[in-house]
Order: C-alpha cells, then structure tokens, then sequence
C-alpha cells in the first residue's frame, strides 16, 4: 500500500474528508492535495501534521511512508487483526507484543558470545 492510499484509508476509516485532515493537522489544503495525489513529496511539515491529525508519532507516519505491503505477508495480516480490535484492547496488544520483544532481547544477550579469531 502507497503512502497516499494509507492516508486516503484512514481519512475513509475516521470519517473525515481531506480539508478536515489538513485542517486537524495543521497543513494546507493545496499541500494536503498535492502529497496525496503525487505531485508533492512529503516534507517534514507534512509528516507532523499527519501525525498531530491522526494522534501517533511522527515516527510512525515515516515507518507508514517506507513501509510497502507485501513485505512480509504475515506482517501484513496481523496489521489487519489488529485494526479490527478496539483501542482497548490494543493497549493489551501492544503490552503483549512489548512483553514479546523484551523476552526475545534478553534471549539474544544471554547468548554466548563467539569471539572471532584473525589469523
């Protein structure tokens, strides 16, 4: 999924027609169109404000702009899975998955280190 359709989904999915977006967010609405349809890149500004409009990190707008469907199919179907639970029970979610990565860090340095010999 492009950049563009991710934002277009969400405007969709809230409700919200492209001016209510820019308007929430703090961008223009000529800019506003010109990321979505293509004729603009999105800047800095533009990533902030579609941040402060839909309520998440700048950061994870700029993960949304690299990301491309179809990297990892599975990926791809959890992202659906969660989409569909309440903001409730993605705070559940999220500490789960977070519980998750701390158990597979920890595993990683409890590893043996291997030390390389030159000859």
């Amino acid at each position: 999924m492009e950049f563009s359709e991710w934002i277009v989904e969400e405007l969709e999915r809230r409700g919200w027609s492209r001016s209510e977006a820019a308007r929430r967010g703090g961008i223009s609405p000529s800019m506003f169109d010109k990321v979505i349809n293509g004729y603009s890149k999105p800047g800095v500004k533009f990533i902030e404000g579609i941040a402060k409009a839909f309520k998440m990190s700048s950061a994870e707008v700029v993960m949304r702009m690299h990301k491309q469907k179809g990297d990892d199919p599975w990926v791809d179907e959890m992202e659906m899975k969660l989409r569909r639970l309440s903001p409730g029970m993605r705070g559940v979610a999220e500490r789960m998955i977070e519980g998750l990565i701390q158990e597979e860090e920890s595993k990683e340095k409890s590893k043996p280190k291997i030390k390389s010999v030159r000859a």
